[in-house]
C-alpha cells in the first residue's frame, strides 16, 4: 500500500518545477537531518536512560515517508498560491532521507554498536514425505 501511495504522490511531481527548488530543498533536508532532528531527539530523550550512541541512532533513523508528502499536498488540494513549493520541498526531503538515512541504517547501527545480534541461524532444512515415494 505504501508503494502505491508513493507512486500516486509521485505523479504530482513535475521534474521541470522540481529542478527550480532542488537547491533550497537539499539545504533544508540536510539541516533537518543533521541539526534539527538530532537536537530535538537529544532534548526529548534527556530524561530517559539512553546512552549517547542510542540517542544518536534514534536521531539518524528519523521519520520519513508518504505522510509528509501527503501533508505537503494539502495546500495544493486547497489551491493556495505557490503550494507546489511546499510539495516539492517535502518530496525532495523525503527522497534524500530515504536514500541517505534509509540505506545507511544497518551500517549506522553496527558502527554505533546498537545492532542486536541475529537470532536465526539461517535456513532450516525440512524433509517432506510425498505420497508414492
Amino acid at each position: 500500500a505504501q508503494i502505491v501511495m508513493f507512486v500516486l504522490l509521485g505523479l504530482l511531481v513535475s521534474p521541470q518545477r522540481l529542478m527550480g527548488s532542488i537547491g533550497p530543498a537539499v539545504v533544508i533536508a540536510l539541516a533537518l537531518m543533521l541539526v534539527a532532528r538530532p537536537v530535538a531527539v537529544f532534548v526529548c530523550l534527556a530524561p530517559f536512560r539512553f546512552n549517547w550512541r542510542e540517542r544518536l541512532f534514534i536521531a539518524w533513523v528519523g521519520l520519513r515517508g508518504a505522510v509528509a508528502i501527503f501533508l505537503a499536498s494539502i495546500p495544493m488540494l486547497v489551491g493556495l498560491s505557490k503550494a507546489y513549493l511546499y510539495f516539492d520541498v517535502a518530496f525532495v526531503v523525503v527522497l534524500i532521507s530515504l536514500m541517505l538515512q534509509g540505506w545507511t541504517l544497518a551500517p549506522a547501527a553496527r558502527k554505533l554498536h546498537v545492532a542486536l545480534p541475529r537470532t536465526d541461524r539461517g535456513p532450516r532444512r525440512i524433509e517432506l514425505d510425498l505420497p508414492g515415494q
